[in-house]
């Protein structure tokens, strides 16, 4: 797929019910929504307009303002359903139900924040990074009451330079100089990248989940995405044989039952297979 409108960026990606496809633009200001075919590789054919939400819409009791980031939500812990949650910059949480549409969630505690830029979700539980407060704060599912410091002593953790978060259970943090940081219940846990011939250069995305094996990164200076294990052993390297899918690379996300990996490269979508063992 293909955004070809002026000034489109788009770069979070997010596959849900194994059908569903969120792409979020952030040059634009916009959220698609696609299907993916019975094979996974390609997208259906609908005849209705894909874009979800885009900044300036009217969904009482707000104006939409800029969107920041995007996250699929499962129905775990006091949560009773799936939905994707859009945050945007007016400090509100846009909740689209598959069933019911696009409701707007207040969240509590937004008047502290300087600069939220990440969203992440585990358990129903809703993440949210500010690098200039540095701080992770961990929202309880109702989403409405003040959020938990997830660092307590964030003091020796400098969020500074995180460019995209993923979470197992644990949380891995990217950063523009190529770190990768992990931290069980706020604390530093192992993970140090071994075994990579060539480090990352201009890294700008992060993938792995509760549901998957290995962690993916979108390593835009060398133009290629990196599988590495959880504990940061370099597995294996996926770059383009010809053409230009690898040049621009932004957001990912990998679903391994599947060996699929889609992925955002300028202002194109795309999917490829990950090579089995």
């Amino acid at each position: 797929w293909e955004y070809g409108e002026p000034g489109s960026n788009p770069s979070r990606v997010i596959v849900a019910k194994d059908i569903d496809v969120y792409v979020l633009d952030k040059g634009l200001h916009r959220v698609y929504k696609h299907l993916l075919d019975e094979a996974k590789h390609a997208l259906q054919a609908l005849e209705v307009d894909p874009v979800l939400l885009r900044k300036g819409d009217q969904r009482d009791p707000i104006v939409v303002g800029d969107l920041i980031d995007m996250a699929w939500v499962k129905a775990e812990g006091w949560r009773s359903k799936d939905s994707l949650l859009v945050l945007e910059s007016g400090g509100s949480l846009l909740e689209y139900d598959p069933l019911k549409g696009i409701s707007v969630l207040p969240v509590g505690g937004s008047e502290r924040w300087i600069q939220p830029q990440i969203l992440g979700s585990y358990q129903g539980n809703l993440y949210l990074l500010d690098s200039s407060l540095n701080q992770i704060m961990r929202y309880e599912p109702d989403y409405g009451g003040l959020p938990e410091d997830y660092s307590p002593a964030p003091g020796e953790v400098n969020l500074a330079g995180v460019v995209d978060m993923a979470l197992d259970g644990q949380i891995y943090l990217l950063y523009a100089d190529g770190r990768i940081l992990k931290f069980d219940d706020g604390q530093p846990a192992p993970f140090e990248i071994t075994g990579l011939y060539e480090p990352l250069q201009n890294p700008t995305a992060l993938f792995t989940s509760e549901e998957t094996q290995f962690v993916y990164v979108t390593d835009a200076g060398n133009n290629r995405i990196l599988q590495l294990t959880k504990e940061g052993g370099f597995l294996r390297q996926l770059k383009a044989a010809t053409g230009e899918s690898f040049d621009d690379l932004k957001g990912l996300f990998a679903i391994e039952k599947f060996n699929l990996l889609y992925f955002v490269s300028g202002n194109k979508l795309y999917v490829t297979n990950i090579p089995a063992e």
